[in-house]
């Protein structure tokens, strides 16, 4: 089994000559299953375009079926779909899976939006010369959240994120022991009790913060809510454990974190954090910042297998920093 990654961004495309090693399209990963010749897509945000563009060099046209995971329908995780040239030929056919949430009430008639429906959306006339249903693959989509799934020889566990809009983490076992994590636009749930630098620890799944921090809390509902935040950070910690590969957000700097709490996003330090407490055996940063060179992010990696040496005291664990077109594997 083997891993690539096409997209490696979050929120926006960052094309320039400062991106080039790492890459500037956004979020997309294909697992490539060689035993099965198995194709499966993680996320669709640009990234998609130039990986279908290489599926059409190695499936004869009509012959290509696989299943993509959406974390969530930020545009930066499906806007690359309708680039997505094996979707457009006859015979082939996509499984698109992902979760949804209810539409904001601004009045129109229809509250909610199914996955599809979220797709056709961004392919609106007003947005995109073709429509959705001018595709001619087939294309079937599947809405699912928080469990345990087995999908085409796939035993796969999701978990609920802390994001704006309701997002999931996927845990892929393909042979009973060969686990890939995959959690992206995830912040530690602890975001709701922050209010600026001074308040920040070092380690914000630290359970010595979070009984200092209750022991400041009067309001027994505050405490109540602090204490939920705390275990859905360990059940994350627990998501993650003892993964072969763990592929989370790095979006934030230290320093650059307190100007944006409930962005949905972590720190640096967060991915180390809940790698090391899981014990995988490697971790990738994910979801670079459109603003980072590719020097930053080399400066970010290193800081990330520093912090893990003298922090955490796991000189096992390796580090990598997602880079856009290459390839892993297990």
């Amino acid at each position: 089994m083997r891993f690539t990654f096409w997209g490696v961004r979050g929120s926006i495309p960052a094309p320039g000559k400062s991106t080039v090693k790492y890459g500037g399209n956004t979020s997309c990963i294909e697992i490539y299953i060689k035993s099965r010749n198995q194709v499966v897509i993680l996320d669709a945000g640009t990234g998609i375009r130039e990986l279908g563009n290489n599926l059409l060099t190695r499936y004869k046209p009509g012959t290509l079926s696989c299943n993509i995971f959406l974390t969530h329908t930020h545009w930066d995780h499906v806007q690359g779909f309708p680039f997505f040239a094996p979707a457009f030929i006859s015979g082939n056919s996509f499984n698109v899976y992902g979760p949804v949430t209810s539409s904001i009430n601004d009045g129109s008639k229809k509250p909610y939006l199914s996955l599809k429906d979220l797709f056709i959306e961004q392919m609106r006339y007003q947005y995109f010369p073709v429509k959705l249903d001018e595709m001619k693959a087939e294309s079937k989509f599947t809405e699912i959240k928080e469990g345990s799934y087995e999908i085409d020889g796939l035993k796969i566990r999701t978990k609920t994120l802390n994001h704006p809009v309701l997002c999931i983490g996927y845990r892929f076992s393909f042979n009973g022991s060969d686990d890939l994590v995959y959690c992206t636009d995830s912040e530690p749930y602890v975001n709701y009790f922050l209010n600026n630098s001074s308040e920040m620890p070092d380690d914000l799944f630290d359970p010595i913060f979070y009984e200092t921090l209750k022991s400041k809390l009067k309001d027994p509902i505050s405490v109540e809510k602090l204490s939920l935040a705390m275990q859905e950070n360990l059940n994350l910690v627990n998501f993650c454990k003892d993964a072969r590969a763990l592929i989370y957000d790095s979006q934030y700097k230290k320093n650059e974190y307190p100007s944006k709490i409930n962005w949905g996003h972590s720190r640096i330090d967060d991915a180390v954090s809940v790698a090391c407490r899981a014990n995988v055996g490697t971790l990738y940063l994910f979801h670079h910042d459109p603003t980072r060179s590719d020097g930053e992010i080399e400066d970010m990696l290193s800081y990330a297998r520093e912090l893990a040496a003298s922090r955490f005291n796991n000189k096992t664990i390796k580090i990598e920093a997602a880079e856009e077109g290459r390839t892993f594997e297990f």
